[in-house]
């Protein structure tokens, strides 16, 4: 398979379909009653994504980087706990058997901390954000940076994907869009960060809020 020319206009395309794409197999392998069906969808999309578009600028994974990372997604799990933690919504999205609680935790961790992490950095802040900002036309970047127009677009994007968080969804978007245009992390780095906040929150629900509302 000839892999399309890395421009701006073919990152946007790739975003936008696979974007729908993801969308409508989702809903069609929920209503099958496939289990993991996020998982399984995100990760194939992932992988075309890198099939498609596989150089990025590559990033050193230095003391300061990881710090920063870490101290991002504690400030957002810290946001999230003051204004989103409910102790009595349920972790299990997949199954209400009890006997299946194992299976389930495994499937919610690989997909909230593994496959919707790589998938979205790669997908909004990998292709959506430089398509962005390589097609902005010029009479706009003259009173604008593209970086920040194609920031707030993508963080807008995000947010609207998560509504039940979106302001602070769009806050750590527009970090790590940041992160990426202004200090080059990667996608792979920028999806640990996204991953361990998503961990975090994760295993707040899991385990009742770290044992305060067993």
């Amino acid at each position: 398979m000839k892999r399309p020319s890395a421009t701006p206009e073919n990152f946007l395309i790739a975003a936008a379909v696979c974007w729908v794409a993801v969308g409508f197999v989702e809903m069609a392998l929920r209503d099958s009653g496939v289990g993991p069906y996020k998982l399984l969808t995100e990760l194939t999309a992932f992988a075309l994504l890198v099939a498609l578009f596989p150089r990025e600028d590559r990033s050193r994974w230095t003391l300061a980087r990881c710090l920063s990372g870490v101290m991002l997604a504690a400030a957002g799990f810290g946001a999230w706990l003051v204004f989103h933690a409910n102790p009595s919504v349920s972790y299990s999205t997949f199954s209400d058997r009890r006997d299946a609680n194992s299976v389930i935790l495994i499937i919610t961790l690989l997909t909230n901390v593994v496959a919707a992490p790589l998938f979205e950095e790669k997908l909004l802040r990998g292709l959506a954000l430089p398509g962005i900002r390589g097609t902005l036309p010029a009479r706009v970047a003259k009173f604008i940076s593209p970086n920040i127009v194609g920031a707030l677009i993508v963080s807008v994007v995000f947010g609207l994907a998560h509504p039940q968080i979106m302001l602070l969804a769009v806050s750590m978007s527009l970090a790590l869009c940041i992160m990426a245009t202004n200090f080059g992390f990667s996608t792979l780095q920028r999806a640990c960060i996204h991953g361990l906040y998503n961990a975090a929150v994760t295993m707040w629900y899991v385990t009742y809020g770290f044992g305060a509302w067993d």
